[in-house]
């Protein structure tokens, strides 16, 4: 009778571990995207651009140096076609574009895809002004449905004409 006291105990205890190690791994989890952000704004990584539409602060083009404006998606083992017929443009900073993205879900089934954008060279994200942007809500499609999904840019004119080619980069997760 001790003994099958003591197994239960210790049966217990393994039950106990295993349900905190569940309950730990559920909250690292989801702590993982905050901690990654905070990380990579301590150490000015991830060319991250803003969520949100974003207006221009000044109504007036000033005359810089145009940017080559090179645009690159990768569509991480989904099974879509998604891409622009501009892959790559000259751009005046301080001048809006609209650029249209072809978007075709070759799957049997519907699926919700998240975009996310990186800018690179990294410290170029702060002057990529989009106003309107695919990347901000979910886009789904049904079975071999397909959509133009707009884009609407401007670089602001204060970049450093140091740079003359900026790479916007776009990386398609499921949901």
């Amino acid at each position: 009778m001790e003994q099958t006291t003591t197994i239960e105990k210790r049966k217990s205890r393994v039950l106990a571990w295993l349900l905190l190690g569940v309950v730990f791994m559920f909250a690292f989890a989801f702590a993982l995207v905050p901690l990654y952000d905070t990380l990579c704004q301590a150490l000015g990584i991830n060319g991250k651009i803003a969520d949100g539409p974003q207006q221009m602060q000044s109504s007036s083009v000033v005359a810089v140096n145009p940017v080559n404006l090179q645009m690159v998606v990768t569509n991480n083992g989904i099974d879509w076609t998604f891409f622009t017929e501009q892959p790559s443009m000259s751009v005046e900073p301080g001048k809006e574009y609209h650029i249209d993205f072809h978007a075709t879900n070759h799957g049997d089934q519907s699926q919700t895809i998240q975009a996310i954008a990186n800018v690179t060279p990294t410290e170029l994200a702060q002057y990529v002004i989009k106003m309107e942007c695919f990347c901000f809500t979910e886009q789904t499609l049904g079975a071999g449905e397909s959509a133009v999904l707009p884009l609407v840019l401007s670089i602001s004119p204060d970049i450093p004409e140091a740079y003359s080619t900026l790479t916007l980069s776009y990386t398609l997760y499921e949901r």
